[in-house]
């Protein structure tokens, strides 16, 4: 089970090997729910006449994630100017662009074999690819650091949530077939 390419068996304990991708693609999903948040609060922002399919194309088609909250978070300064949700979303907006740092850190890092020098076990960690020789980029993240950064995407998520409530933006039903 816990094989990588070109070895004949076992690399780690096969229950790390599960708890590691469990948090790995835990990690990944609940960061999903972050972004369907922001685009349901980009929708609501926006109040495009058009609806859904307009509002999902211009933000669907900006792919860096920095810009998508640089433009969210320009349209909620117009939205919001001198209420106290622009108060609270730029408190949010902070924590969003922190966490889409650790984020990235999950979705682009190479999967690495750790092994403890005192007891010779080893373990899977995220490392920075073998092919960014960039200076200072040797980073490892644990899968306890793995674990934190997943609650915290769970936090992150209920708290956009909630921000979407208290600005009474609502769910588009432009894809029925996700509400039956």
């Amino acid at each position: 089970m816990a094989r990588l390419a070109l070895t004949s068996g076992p690399i780690v304990d096969p229950a790390h090997h599960i708890e590691f991708m469990k948090v790995y693609a835990s990690s990944l999903l609940l960061w999903q729910i972050v972004e369907q948040n922001l685009f349901l609060l980009f929708s609501h922002i926006v109040q495009s006449s058009s609806k859904a399919p307009v509002t999902s194309a211009i933000y669907h088609s900006i792919i860096n994630f920095s810009t998508r909250l640089s433009m969210i978070d320009e349209a909620m300064k117009m939205v919001y100017l001198n209420k106290p949700e622009l108060g609270e979303w730029k408190k949010l907006t902070q924590r969003v662009d922190s966490m889409s740092r650790n984020r990235n850190r999950i979705a682009h890092s190479t999967l690495k074999v750790h092994k403890e020098t005192k007891t010779g076990k080893k373990s899977f960690r995220l490392a920075s690819s073998i092919f960014d020789l960039r200076d200072g980029k040797d980073s490892e993240y644990t899968l306890s650091q793995m674990k934190d950064w997943q609650d915290k995407f769970a936090g992150l998520a209920f708290e956009l949530s909630d921000f979407l409530r208290k600005v009474g933006a609502s769910v588009p039903k432009h894809r029925p077939e996700y509400f039956t």
